[in-house]
């Protein structure tokens, strides 16, 4: 007769024992799950429509890439706008009119997102279960879903596809997938360059790799001359006081970072130097934090301390180029927002160290994300600092209540069946 703990002890890890998608219907389910979240987020969230109130307003950088997709995407001048030209290319090339064209390509983005992210997980080694548990907590982040969907207009989602592809072929070692999807990204929004020192640091089983290091630099040459390129055919004219008055007469948009000539020495100078001397609890915590990123997010990370150490490592330069960008940029959350694909894997991993402490199900564990996802869609504030702060930490903490509930009562209920089975 053997013990209670090794009768009623399961293995969670093993793909039979969580939730197993049929792979003839896996990709069926999946897109139409990713589906679903989009359709639900498009619907609770107000949107900058032509008609609404906020589409005539002054600075909003929509006006720019209006222009280029309604004119000639390869005439407009104002940097950086200018060279992010492939969202107004497609949306120019295609015949539904300019606002279904940025509004579908930003729905069909964040859908091939939901997808990609699902495959991402598995391909970084986790099971099925623990993608849908991925795929929906991308969908709970409001700076990422939301946000987008109001200012469907901006080649962010679009920038998120490249930049998710482009790390799923490099843990399923598509190189030349890889290549051009970066090569190519760039074109969509530069920030799709940060993934390219990923290829040596996922893939380097030492600190110093010289073959894989070349390989690396021959990879990302494509994505550097895209840029270079691109800036060379696009002269940016901010300042120029022809240009600006042409572009003033279309849509006052004119404002102190465009007329001047586009630098980042300048730009450094006028928002990285203000940064740096505001780096205060409140900024780093919240704005650079919680508020882009949310609490679950952060914090899950935490219960698989050890291994997301090794992956927190592997995904430090794309992290450091993320961040950087706040040197450079007026822009706050919609920039840092970008740092979710690392915090998604580690998420999944600390997800699936507690689901596996307390043998229970990792199914229990899509609770979290469906409440976050839920929640989130009753709120319509259009910029969607997703939920307060306390309302994320009070759904973290119920949830961890409820798991630890469940896994007392399935300890109670091993133990009354190791007592039966040795009165037996």
């Amino acid at each position: 007769m053997s013990g209670p703990t090794a009768t009623n002890k399961r293995d969670w890890t093993q793909p039979t024992r969580a939730l197993p998608l049929p792979p003839r219907y896996e990709l069926s389910l999946v897109s139409l799950l990713s589906t679903l979240l989009v359709a639900v987020s498009f619907f609770t969230t107000n949107r900058i429509a032509t008609t609404s109130i906020w589409y005539p307003l002054d600075g909003y950088d929509h006006h720019r890439y209006i222009e280029m997709a309604t004119g000639n995407p390869f005439g407009f001048h104002l940097a950086p706008f200018c060279w992010r030209i492939l969202d107004p290319l497609i949306v120019k090339l295609q015949p539904f009119g300019f606002e279904a064209g940025f509004l579908w390509v930003t729905l069909i983005s964040l859908w091939l997102c939901g997808i990609i992210v699902y495959y991402l997980t598995k391909a970084a080694g986790f099971l099925p279960v623990y993608g849908l548990f991925n795929l929906v907590l991308f969908f709970s982040l409001g700076w990422v879903i939301k946000q987008n969907v109001f200012d469907f207009w901006l080649p962010d989602a679009l920038g998120y596809l490249f930049v998710l592809a482009a790390i799923y072929a490099i843990y399923k070692k598509l190189d030349l997938l890889f290549v051009i999807l970066l090569a190519v990204g760039v074109l969509a929004k530069e920030s799709v360059c940060f993934v390219a020192p990923l290829y040596y640091t996922l893939n380097a089983t030492k600190v110093l790799d010289l073959k894989l290091l070349r390989r690396t630099l021959l990879f990302a040459i494509p994505a550097l001359l895209a840029l270079l390129l691109v800036r060379l055919g696009i002269p940016q004219l901010n300042g120029d006081p022809a240009y600006m008055a042409e572009i003033s007469q279309k849509f006052r948009l004119v404002t102190e970072y465009e007329a001047v000539p586009y630098s980042l020495t300048d730009l450094f100078r006028t928002i990285g130097m203000d940064r740096l001397q505001a780096l205060t609890p409140y900024n780093v915590g919240l704005r650079y934090l919680i508020f882009p990123l949310g609490v679950t997010l952060l914090a899950l990370p935490f219960f698989a301390v050890k291994q997301n150490a090794k992956l927190l490592i592997r995904f430090a330069p794309y992290l450091v180029l993320v961040y950087a960008q706040l040197l450079f940029a007026i822009n706050t959350e919609r920039l840092v927002a970008l740092a979710f694909p690392p915090l998604l894997l580690m998420s999944a991993t600390g997800i699936r160290n507690l689901m596996s402490r307390l043998n229970l199900n990792p199914i229990y564990a899509l609770a979290l994300p469906g409440a976050l996802f839920v929640l989130g869609t009753l709120s319509l504030d259009y910029e969607w600092f997703y939920l307060s702060i306390y309302v994320q930490i009070v759904l973290c903490l119920l949830f961890l209540v409820g798991m630890g509930v469940l896994a007392i009562g399935k300890y109670r209920q091993n133990r009354r069946g190791g007592q039966i089975e040795r009165t037996a």
